[in-house]
């Protein structure tokens, strides 16, 4: 999937492509967005693509990640034993491969948010026991196929970016589905590669979506997030009298606002 790059380092090359399609006997489609469609618009248009194959699996995989040696056929052969079971591989950072990028996903208590287990931490043995999760991210997913005709359907596009990994698991289980985190596989992730990474988009996309999902699935989500609303806007005015930074308050305060006004989909 190329979802409309800007940038011509990071278009798929077609011809590169064909290439190795021809000379490796790949079965590959190179699907090109006409706009920025956002992690579910496109995953769902190349998953479409990709169903139209009736393949037994459907693997969704960042663009900026590198898959060890085994670990699809681990994934796979993981999924062939099992039944009503999604898998995923160890998530490690790809400039520091001794680094825990996702172990899994469970949710924080206390903030209500969800949270990527292991994530900064030394790939010391802790996180090397199979176990159900929470959620597992989408950054290195696979998923039977008869998942998205048997009325889990496809992921919410209303989310664009950050969450609907989160929002997609809960309707896994819902159906009857084992979250599985699958240590023995391994994928080396680079980060920051869905169009926006640590800014003011990033920000938002992560509050406002999280807003969603309490208010969604979670039990008094909706006044939790209302808290929230409040408590971010006492510590803007109180930061703003001291004169001390309180910017990253007021984005935090704009994208609680956009959850509450019902704002979906793409900012803006």
């Amino acid at each position: 999937m190329d979802d409309c790059s800007d940038n011509e380092d990071e278009k798929l090359d077609k011809a590169f492509v064909n290439e190795y399609k021809d000379k490796y006997f790949f079965n590959v489609d190179v699907i090109s967005t006409p706009e920025n469609m956002g992690f579910a618009g496109a995953n769902n248009m190349g998953i479409s693509r990709a169903l139209k194959n009736r393949p037994s699996f459907v693997a969704l995989l960042n663009n900026d990640t590198t898959i060890e040696e085994d670990t699809l056929e681990i994934l796979v052969s993981r999924l062939n034993n099992s039944t009503r079971t999604v898998v995923a591989p160890k998530i490690l950072y790809m400039d520091n491969p001794d680094k825990v990028w996702s172990a899994g996903g469970s949710i924080d208590d206390k903030l209500k948010i969800p949270v990527n287990v292991g994530a900064g931490s030394n790939d010391d043995g802790s996180f090397d026991t199979e176990r159900e999760c929470f959620f597992l991210s989408f950054c290195a997913v696979i998923i039977p196929a008869e998942v998205f005709s048997e009325g889990v359907g496809m992921l919410d596009e209303s989310y664009y970016m950050y969450s609907e990994d989160v929002d997609y698991c809960i309707r896994l289980q819902k159906a009857g589905y084992s979250l599985l985190y699958i240590p023995e596989a391994r994928v080396l992730h680079k980060g920051g590669a869905a169009g926006v990474s640590g800014g003011s988009d990033s920000l938002y996309y992560s509050v406002r979506n999280e807003c969603i999902l309490r208010d969604k699935y979670m039990k008094g989500g909706k006044a939790f997030n209302e808290q929230l609303l409040a408590n971010q806007k006492y510590k803007y005015y109180a930061k703003k009298v001291a004169g001390r930074d309180c910017s990253n308050n007021k984005k935090m305060i704009e994208a609680i606002e956009a959850w509450k006004q019902g704002e979906r989909g793409k900012r803006g």
